[in-house]
């Protein structure tokens, strides 16, 4: 990308990366370089019955490719279990896509942290309902 003018301020460079999709916002709203972290199934906000499909993708921002050695999985609880290498064995190039996925019923909040191989960081929590 070139761009035609030598002073910018922040926000022009800020739209102008937001627009080319280079900078991606962490689930606390915050603006991140660091890879995208889409929840395609479970959907938030609906009750699932066990067992369900779990896929998740991860979105490459710029050049910088995503680093799948650096995902981390906790589930939270009282104390934050880390099950990364549980979920390991589902995780491919574009994310974690798992079929028919047994939780016992309950709320569950899982968190997940990815980076790219520049060391940008993302993370995203999400809470799953089952019935």
């Amino acid at each position: 990308m070139t761009l035609l003018f030598t002073t910018a301020s922040p926000c022009i460079l800020l739209l102008v990366n937001l627009f080319f999709s280079t900078v991606s916002t962490s689930e606390a709203g915050d603006l991140t370089l660091g890879p995208g972290i889409k929840v395609i199934a479970p959907r938030e906000n609906i009750v699932q019955t066990a067992p369900f499909d779990i896929d998740i993708r991860f979105e490459q921002r710029g050049a910088a490719v995503v680093d799948l050695a650096s995902l981390k999985v906790f589930l939270m609880k009282l104390w934050n279990i880390d099950i990364t290498d549980r979920v390991k064995p589902y995780v491919s190039g574009d994310g974690i896509h798992l079929a028919h996925a047994d939780f016992p019923k309950g709320q569950h909040t899982i968190k997940i942290a990815i980076a790219d191989h520049e060391g940008h960081e993302s993370a995203r929590t999400m809470t799953v309902m089952v019935q």
